[in-house]
């Protein structure tokens, strides 16, 4: 066991000074961290194997905006003044007053969800009082006003949260991956998670006071780490076919000749775990970290909210997958491709 320890610590170590190094070399040019490991590599592939780099295919990650997700459309049910008038004696009456305010009526999603969710805490306790005060028509009245926003529940949530802009915010891409992701941090996976959790209470009809700090936790989500994740998929898979080319297209002879590795093989195979494994793997297990991390809270709202997911919404979701995916695919294509080279001898 103390082995194993010591070999993780060694491991540990080396990628964080990898990490070191090149965050070094990145702050010197407009290269991102990941790029410049992967063409670093490609750059002594081609040099190895006396040969010119292929074309790279384009890096292109999906687009959250371009799927034009919009708000679910939903009808709205209003408690008028003169109902409110009589509702004295519940705290539900501040609730609706609120409603009936100019400011309401043009409230943001998160917002009107956040009456909704005062509302359908605070209705129950006001239906007892106004049956108990012979008020049994208002009663109804508020009665099946909260059926109704319970109803509709998942669909504010969903224009809340997924039609709403931090969500477009967390999946947007930035025009460089810089040092990602070794400057990310944890605050946008916990937000994900903590509002995966309460979602799934408000789905269970669960309130609780502390809900009006939704937007709060909304806006932990600005900082574009879904994007980041995407971007950082694409370049991998990108930079590691143009790779895999590379290493196809060399002729079998010059790395063995009558049963031996030449020369070349054996440079080939020392940049490959110098390189490839000892500093590129070390990245992309990095960024494979950061995918684990935020896609349980992502995973977790989109099962939460799926009856309601609109269809433009699973186009992007699908998108997105195949993205990720990239993510495991890549690199063991790019491992097949090394082992090709190594079969002859």
């Amino acid at each position: 066991t103390d082995g194993i320890g010591a070999i993780r610590l060694i491991r540990y170590t080396i990628i964080v000074a990898i990490f070191s190094v090149a965050s070094l070399l990145a702050g010197c040019s407009d290269t991102s961290l990941g790029e410049g490991l992967l063409d670093n590599y490609i750059g002594r592939l081609s040099n190895t194997l006396s040969a010119d780099k292929p074309d790279r295919p384009a890096i292109d990650p999906p687009r959250i905006i371009e799927f034009d997700i919009s708000p679910i459309p939903i009808e709205t049910q209003s408690i008028g003044l003169i109902d409110l008038l009589s509702v004295t004696d519940c705290e539900l009456k501040v609730n609706i007053a609120r409603r009936n305010t100019l400011l309401a009526k043009n409230a943001s999603p998160s917002q009107t969800l956040l009456l909704d969710l005062e509302f359908l805490r605070l209705a129950p306790a006001c239906i007892d009082s106004l049956r108990s005060s012979g008020d049994a028509e208002l009663a109804e009245i508020i009665k099946e006003a909260r059926e109704l926003r319970g109803q509709q529940l998942p669909a504010r949530i969903f224009n809340a949260v997924i039609a709403g802009p931090e969500w477009q915010a967390l999946w947007s891409a930035p025009l460089s991956l810089g040092n990602y992701p070794e400057q990310s941090s944890d605050d946008e996976a916990q937000a994900l998670n903590a509002l995966a959790h309460r979602i799934e209470r408000w789905l269970s009809s669960n309130w609780d006071r502390d809900d009006e700090m939704i937007e709060l936790v909304l806006s932990e989500l600005r900082t574009g780490a879904g994007g980041s994740l995407l971007l950082a998929a694409t370049t991998q898979q990108a930079y590691l076919a143009q790779a895999s080319k590379l290493l196809e297209a060399t002729p079998r002879d010059e790395l063995c000749r009558h049963g031996e590795a030449t020369e070349a093989s054996i440079v080939l195979n020392t940049v490959i775990t110098k390189y490839f494994a000892g500093e590129v793997q070390g990245w992309l297990s990095a960024v494979n970290q950061r995918h684990y991390a935020l896609m349980r809270g992502v995973e977790s709202i989109e099962s939460s909210l799926n009856a309601v997911l609109t269809n433009e919404y699973r186009e992007w979701q699908s998108a997105r997958e195949v993205t990720t995916e990239y993510l495991f695919t890549a690199p063991r294509t790019h491992v097949r491709a090394i082992k090709a080279t190594q079969d002859p001898c």
